[in-house]
């Protein structure tokens, strides 16, 4: 199999926390010139049975020339055994192209609509010669006059034309994953959810790359779109197993850059914000949390109360209702113990 690297001597900026779900995104920028290059494929599309691309991207602002921007354009230069998957001017229209000796063309009623993140998935099955697109939940089918053949392409753009004359792309691309095979609905579920959490959906390709190998140098690997740090991670970041950068899940912190694990939050407190960067707030009046690494306070239990905005990690935090009055659960003051029935308040 073929998958995305990452190569490019003017890649897109990384934001840290532009992406769907909060996790990272390349942000290109047409006026820069910015785009990526995976250098020489072949995609066995024939012999592999079929051809799958998964992306989530988000356009921004309008196109300028007909067809002008690519999410994908994958060829020889120039109307050369091009793959392209991309909008046109104006409308958002969405294209794609596969370039043979019959052109397999299909634009489908799917906008790439502006300023909205998209799940993109595009598949070809070489069995029945059906291109099919995918749009959020929306799917569109076409039958290619004829037959895929598998190709060897010098140039694997992302964000850029192979026409000379065409602009760069103006988008954020959380994730990419382009692959010579017909990939499961749950691989493709799959994909999609990690992309979405800002995890690189290919890092399970590279475990099996040999020791000291670098898939960058030689392509026999594929590498992540989302790109690594190359200093110590932000506050509210630390490094995952593969070096890349990742928000602190919720019930942890990080308060400083540097390549610091989160830090969970201590008993007595409780955040469920994700790239915390301060500690942990304490439990509210009316609730406690014995435990560390948690997302929320638990309520104090009926017939007492709490009063004290501090951290609590016990029941016993929680104080008994004076004698003949009761409570409901995560009452916070001693105002909330209401007389039981036969019985009224002594300060009355």
């Amino acid at each position: 199999m073929n998958v995305w690297v990452r190569s490019s001597a003017n890649k897109p900026a990384v934001a840290p926390t532009a992406g769907p779900g909060g996790g990272s995104a390349l942000t290109f920028d047409r006026t820069l010139s910015q785009s990526l290059d995976g250098g020489a494929r072949t995609f066995n599309i024939a012999s592999n049975g079929g051809f799958t691309l998964v992306a989530v991207v988000k356009f921004t602002g309008a196109t300028t020339n007909a067809f002008a921007e690519r999410l994908i354009d994958f060829g020889n230069g120039q109307g050369s055994d091009n793959m392209i998957i991309g909008r046109s001017t104006g409308s958002d229209e969405f294209r794609i192209v596969f370039m043979e000796s019959n052109d397999c063309t299909f634009v489908p009623t799917l906008a790439f609509t502006s300023e909205v993140w998209l799940n993109v998935v595009v598949m070809y099955t070489a069995s029945t010669q059906v291109l099919t697109v995918t749009v959020g939940t929306n799917t569109e089918s076409k039958n290619c006059p004829s037959p895929l053949q598998d190709r060897t392409l010098a140039n694997t753009f992302v964000g850029k034309s192979n026409w000379p004359a065409n602009p760069y792309a103006n988008m954020h691309l959380a994730g990419l994953y382009a692959v010579d095979a017909v990939l499961t609905p749950a691989q493709i579920a799959a994909l999609v959810a990690s992309m979405h959490a800002g995890e690189d959906p290919q890092r399970d390709v590279c475990r099996a790359c040999p020791a000291g190998q670098d898939p960058e140098a030689d392509g026999a690997c594929g590498l992540p779109v989302t790109p690594a740090p190359t200093a110590g991670c932000a506050a509210g970041y630390a490094p995952d197993a593969y070096g890349a950068c990742a928000g602190c899940p919720a019930g942890t912190f990080k308060a400083a850059a540097g390549d610091a694990a989160c830090a969970n939050c201590t008993a007595g407190t409780a955040s469920n914000a994700t790239a915390a960067t301060a500690a942990c707030p304490a439990c509210p009046p009316g609730q406690i949390q014995a435990l560390g690494g948690q997302t929320a306070c638990v309520d104090c239990p009926a017939d007492t109360f709490r009063d004290a905005y501090a951290p609590a990690t016990q029941l016993a935090d929680c104080e008994a209702c004076p004698d003949f009055s009761t409570s409901s659960a995560g009452s916070a003051l001693e105002t909330d113990c209401q007389c039981d029935a036969g019985y009224v308040d002594a300060a009355s």
